[in-house]
């Protein structure tokens, strides 16, 4: 498997739509506190999640900056000052660091949420993510707090902070109608994880360009290349300088060269680190557009579905010949993306502009 970067990870999808999160992840809490509070299935889940991907996918490609933030690499782009990176809303020059820092980290069950002691080490709490032990699966955090002082604590221990429902173990994905037990946790159906993976994401900023020189000089079909640092001129819209470079220490130093780059490869972290309201709206509502049913029968969830997938009986004609489709939810999708894109000197870029090397 490899990572995904959702915008709206499912445990917010269920409390944006009002949802019981226990019976949304399969479990049966008997939470009265919700009026929807069927169980969803794991198959549910799987075209939840299919659908609210594909619809970030389509509006990322409207807007022109990624709606959860995550790292591009080797973006070919012709030499200039300034590039325009694909991308907007960048955040740095880098590539995505990936670093074990504990695997099967035991889960203490005594009190829901559940707690992952852990030793940190030098990394940001910020860039802690935990997996299911040896996948790509992850597992949405709570809270980190830093482990009370004691004599046997380290300065960098901290407590990892899961509710119980998040932590079905990966052979109890697929649950039964009735949902496992919630007391159950850790002991006779035992459905939650014993262990999980805890990993470290963080932007590595030692590999941020590759500046590409084609000249007499070079052998036949080859060509010669440096490494660079990126300078973000404009961080909302992407505009970027690149300077070849040596990286030593977390410093760069310049590097002088004597002939004109042709091309530049770029690597950097770009994207949304929390959505608006509005941008988490459009998502949904463009997801539900993408559904062939609402997989649950809540009266509440079942009118946002039925509203999201209605199609009037009269279109004009930007209605019909909208890309993201004629329903109410994917029309009021493609109003408020087009809203939300970046302009760059007045034009809204598009894709097929940006993939043909015109801007």
């Amino acid at each position: 498997m490899t990572l995904i970067w959702p915008a709206i990870p499912m445990s917010e999808y269920a409390k944006l739509v009002g949802y019981s999160e226990c019976a949304f992840w399969g479990v049966n809490a008997n939470d009265n506190n919700y009026q929807c509070r069927a169980i969803w299935s794991y198959s549910e889940r799987e075209i939840l999640q299919r659908a609210m991907l594909e619809a970030q996918e389509e509006i990322e490609q409207v807007v022109h900056f990624p709606l959860s933030a995550r790292w591009f690499t080797n973006e070919r782009h012709n030499w200039g000052n300034p590039i325009i990176a694909k991308w907007g809303h960048i955040i740095e020059g880098g590539v995505m660091a990936d670093t074990m820092i504990e695997a099967g980290a035991t889960v203490d069950y005594t009190n829901d949420p559940a707690i992952i002691t852990v030793d940190l080490g030098l990394c940001d709490p910020d860039n802690v993510h935990v997996f299911l032990s040896g996948t790509d699966i992850e597992i949405e955090i709570g809270s980190i707090i830093l482990t009370p002082l004691s004599a046997s604590a380290t300065p960098t221990s901290y407590d990892i902070k899961i509710p119980w429902c998040r932590l079905v173990a990966e052979d109890h994905l697929d649950n039964p109608d009735i949902g496992w037990p919630y007391a159950q946790v850790d002991n006779g159906e035992h459905w939650g994880t014993d262990t999980v993976d805890v990993r470290c994401i963080a932007n590595d900023p030692s590999t941020q360009a590759v500046v590409i020189h084609k000249s007499a000089c070079a052998a036949p079909c080859m060509d010669t290349r440096y490494n660079g640092c990126i300078y973000i001129r404009n961080e909302e819209l992407g505009f970027v300088e690149v300077t070849p470079g040596t990286y030593s220490e977390g410093a760069w130093t310049r590097l002088c060269v004597c002939t004109c780059p042709k091309w530049v490869l770029l690597n950097y972290h770009a994207g949304n680190t929390e959505l608006t309201r509005q941008e988490a709206d459009t998502l949904i509502r463009l997801a539900h557009s993408k559904m062939a049913s609402e997989p649950c029968g809540c009266d509440v969830t079942q009118r946002l579905w039925k509203r999201d997938r209605n199609i009037p009986d009269v279109l004009d004609a930007a209605r019909l010949e909208c890309p993201f489709g004629m329903s109410d939810g994917a029309w009021t999708a493609w109003k408020f993306a087009t809203q939300f894109a970046i302009r760059r000197g007045g034009i809204t870029l598009s894709k097929k502009s940006i993939n043909a090397g015109r801007y």
